[in-house]
């Protein structure tokens, strides 16, 4: 379980009660650069309820990397920076953010991507309506679907490291999600996919609609 507030400066635990964030749980306060010592515990880390709180530090994209690849139970804060740079670390490991201090989160594809491959995530309708409204963001959320989609198929028939060199990037947790969305495609669902991606790429090919756009990011949550 990871909790993180967006802000400017480091949150004190009461800025976490003051947003009726739930915390009931044994919190102990701990100072950022003891977080790898709790690695090397992982016995009591896991046995009993104890959250730990990162007091007067802000966490960075790679502070969150190494917290959530050893299930560490963090209380934190994160600047409006690092929530941008990690949005999809953030979203595929199901972490709860609060933004404080009036700051607007820019938004980003990651929710509605895993709205659309994971049966468990329900769509925001704000990011629907952002990403069907225009064309430029309707196109650079379905180069993310198809990218995303071709990793999830091809981890079939290779190795992530092989297919990381095809595809030009590094094995990081995308390739622990894609494997897990894997385990959620059979062969109908594989192939209703392709049919809906192909029909919605043909369509928009001759001109862009926004309504038929938000209809079609709709039913691909539905398959």
């Amino acid at each position: 379980m990871i909790k993180l507030i967006i802000s400017n400066k480091p949150a004190a635990l009461i800025d976490f009660r003051d947003l009726d964030i739930s915390l009931d749980f044994d919190i102990q306060k701990i100072q950022k650069d003891q977080i790898k010592i709790l690695t090397n515990n992982q016995d009591s880390l896991f046995g009993n309820s104890i959250r730990y709180f990162i007091e007067g530090s802000l966490l960075t994209k790679k502070d969150l990397t190494f917290i959530i690849e050893n299930e560490i139970h963090i209380l934190g804060t994160i600047t409006k920076n690092t929530y941008s740079s990690s949005s999809e670390l953030i979203y595929d490991n199901d972490i709860e953010v609060i933004t404080v201090d009036d700051i607007s989160t820019e938004t980003t594809p990651w929710s509605l991507v895993q709205s659309i491959f994971e049966k468990s995530q329900k769509f925001n309708a704000n990011d629907l309506i952002y990403f069907s409204s225009n064309e430029n963001n309707f196109r650079f959320l379905m180069n993310l679907l198809e990218k995303d989609y071709l990793r999830l198929l091809m981890l079939e028939i290779e190795t992530p490291e092989n297919l990381s060199k095809l595809m030009e990037e590094k094995v990081d947790f995308r390739y622990e999600v894609a494997k897990r969305r894997l385990g959620t495609f059979d062969e109908e669902r594989a192939a209703k996919f392709v049919q809906l991606m192909w029909k919605i790429d043909n369509i928009n090919s001759r001109e862009f609609d926004p309504e038929n756009s938000k209809r079609a990011l709709i039913s691909l949550t539905y398959l």
